[in-house]
């Protein structure tokens, strides 16, 4: 079974547009009866809850964390010149 976070961008001048992207969510027993979920596509987004469904939920929860994470990562990052076209893009992640 796949779960689909659905990526939605909102974009500045008020225009949206909707952008489904899957990702496959695997299951797997990992003892005393818990459930670990993680995403196939992207090995780092990983969980484990005591029921298939509260892992579902929390893969979402971990993923979200996950991608507020790779803000905080050290390294180069060139900031626009005052020439780029630039847009802002928020990506809100529901549930399946």
């Amino acid at each position: 079974m796949k779960y689909a976070p659905h990526l939605l961008p909102f974009y500045g001048d008020g225009v949206s547009s909707d952008v489904a992207v899957s990702y496959t969510v695997v299951f797997e027993e990992v003892g005393d009866g818990w459930i670990q979920a993680r995403l196939h596509e992207l090995p780092a987004v990983i969980t484990a809850a005591p029921s298939r469904e509260q892992a579902a939920e929390d893969v979402v929860d971990a993923l979200r964390e996950y991608l507020l994470s790779l803000r905080d990562v050290p390294g180069p990052r060139s900031e626009p010149d005052d020439t780029a076209d630039t847009l802002q893009l928020t990506i809100a992640l529901g549930g399946r």
